[in-house]
């Protein structure tokens, strides 16, 4: 196991560079496409390599958005000294209310469609100073109107200097 595991490693920036190099060479290489082959097939070809590389710069984007917050989160708490919490009072911005919903998409593999049940979601943004969050809380919403005043927590990590870098609002217990 820990052989096919050490293989699959050394594998990774391999497969990585391929799937990088595949979709120009699907653009650029026509030797693969015999003289016998139409001129719409060419124009498969083209299209199947652009959308290869617009999938492989999409994923390139996913595993940089990735790198940044881990990276974010662990800078945080690397220069956080101390963790502050203090009540404070914040004010209910916009309330939103999203009806539970059932969707379902045809899975090629299963060959059948796959329902997704989606819950109801009762969406309550509050406010304090220029610190916004929304929570999903029926109870919230069913308790407050919009304008409301609502007592919170205010979380902020401090650093060695006394100035916050990161403040958040929590709901009380």
């Amino acid at each position: 196991m820990l052989e096919t595991l050490k293989d699959f490693f050394l594998f990774l920036p391999e497969a990585f560079i391929m799937l990088h190099t595949m979709g120009f060479e699907m653009i650029w290489d026509f030797s693969y496409i015999s003289e016998n082959d139409s001129f719409i097939m060419a124009i498969l070809f083209l299209l199947l390599g652009l959308s290869m590389i617009i999938l492989v710069l999409c994923l390139d984007i996913f595993i940089i958005f990735g790198i940044y917050t881990l990276i974010h989160e662990i800078s945080i708490l690397l220069y956080t000294k101390e963790v502050r919490r203090q009540q404070v009072i914040g004010t209910v911005t916009s309330k939103e209310y999203v009806q539970e919903y059932t969707s379902s998409e045809y899975n090629v593999a299963l060959k059948m469609p796959i329902s997704h049940h989606h819950s109801a979601k009762y969406n309550v943004s509050v406010k304090y100073d220029n610190i916004t969050e929304t929570f999903d809380s029926k109870k919230l919403f069913k308790k407050y109107k919009k304008n409301d005043r609502i007592p919170l927590i205010l979380v902020e990590n401090i650093d060695k200097n006394g100035i916050p870098i990161k403040q958040k609002l929590e709901l009380p217990e």
